[in-house]
């Protein structure tokens, strides 16, 4: 915490400690060590693969780094075609497996099968339905022939959302929401009154069939200014379901705890990531002036950010990653020779909560299934981004 006498302005960087998960609480810490690096998934061998394509994109504006070209979701369907989403992107691209284009999903705008952003996409587990994740609903498309076509929209009444994931007849999303059944309360709010609104826990529980809200579950992280919506920011996760031991799995998306919990919404087991390096939000409040805010990715130096990457058919076992990242604002006078990145790679156990770092830290991996895997690389210099696919030989 620091306090200005001349402004009186108080600031908390979080995360603070007091707010974090007690040590006794916490049923796994992870460090990274040597011996805990491994190479095979039960019969995977991550070296037993070639490459067959390349998915190639070029940015020329700093804007694009991290955000954009990086794809934020790769997925194949049962004929081995490749869907690739982006952040700020607002459809999704689809190529054969030889990495040439066939045809895209969606498009710009807010009528039936538009989007305002892709923010992630899930298939059913036939495959015959794919459901994008937009800023305000929830898209659902069927498979028609070789295509999928927009079937239906389903509006999540979410404040914000960051990640989805389906599970059995269930759909959980990752966000903030009012503790109130309907979002259109909120048009006779004022700014201040919307920002002390109380929100739920991060993550919301769906029907899929019907989409109708069932409850909200999962760690908080509290403001000290109690203002919901900063509640909202600092509980963020990211999320991901595996059928095999029917957890879902939550990554705080800029602190350093990992958490699995059963479908109910019950806490299964809690892990930390001991010498993960926090990405720091400041919370100030100015009594002079009536002023309370939140800055966002306030690090002076290199932060970890997480990029999880989906896993399919690797049975209790998930995917987690994160890279080493500049704060933009420090970009310009940064030695780019100091910077670090690699892009760590580690493996989950999501019935306990045990990690393993996976030996190839070099690019964003993760497996599509078990004879096929991507890779992502970034030139540090030039930002350009390749989508790598390989196949076991």
């Amino acid at each position: 915490m620091f306090a200005s006498c001349k402004s009186k302005k108080v600031e908390y960087i979080h995360p603070l400690d007091i707010k974090q998960i007690h040590k006794n609480e916490v049923d796994l810490f992870y460090k990274h060590k040597a011996d805990s690096i491994i190479t095979q998934i039960n019969d995977i061998n991550i070296n037993r693969f070639k490459k067959v394509a390349t998915i190639g994109e070029s940015s020329d504006s700093f804007e694009y780094y991290f955000f954009q070209t990086i794809p934020s979701k790769i997925d194949i369907d049962n004929s081995n075609r490749i869907y690739i989403s982006r952040e700020s992107f607002n459809s999704i691209s689809v190529y054969n497996r030889d990495g040439i284009y066939i045809y895209s999903i969606g498009r710009g705008g807010r009528g039936p099968g538009e989007f305002q952003r892709v923010i992630d996409f899930e298939f059913s587990n036939d495959k015959k339905e794919l459901y994008v994740l937009d800023f305000f609903e929830i898209e659902k498309f069927t498979l028609e022939g070789d295509e999928y076509v927009y079937n239906k929209s389903y509006p999540h009444n979410m404040l914000m959302v960051y990640d989805f994931c389906l599970l059995n007849d269930k759909m959980y999303l990752s966000g903030y929401r009012t503790k109130r059944e309907k979002a259109d309360s909120l048009v006779t709010l004022t700014t201040d009154e919307k920002l002390k609104k109380k929100v739920a826990p991060p993550i919301s529980t769906f029907n899929l069939s019907d989409f109708t809200y069932l409850n909200s579950f999962g760690f908080e992280y509290l403001s000290n200014s109690g203002y919901g919506t900063f509640d909202g920011v600092l509980s963020k996760n990211y999320i991901t379901c595996n059928p095999s031991t029917n957890t879902i799995i939550g990554y705080q998306a800029d602190f350093s705890y990992i958490f699995g919990y059963n479908t109910l919404g019950e806490q299964k087991w809690v892990t930390k990531i001991a010498d993960y390096i926090n990405a720091e939000h400041t919370e100030f409040k100015s009594p002079e002036y009536k002023n309370t805010g939140l800055i966002q990715y306030s690090n002076s130096g290199i932060f970890n950010r997480k990029l999880p990457i989906p896993t399919i058919n690797m049975g209790k076992y998930e995917i987690l990653q994160f890279l080493y990242q500049t704060p933009q604002k420090y970009f310009a006078d940064f030695d780019s020779s100091e910077s670090k990145s690699n892009i760590e790679t580690l493996l989950i156990d999501s019935e306990s909560g045990f990690i393993n770092k996976l030996d190839y830290s070099s690019k964003s991996l993760g497996f599509l299934n078990r004879e096929k895997l991507i890779a992502i690389k970034q030139d540090q210099k030039t930002f350009d981004t390749e989508v790598i696919i390989y196949e076991k030989h």
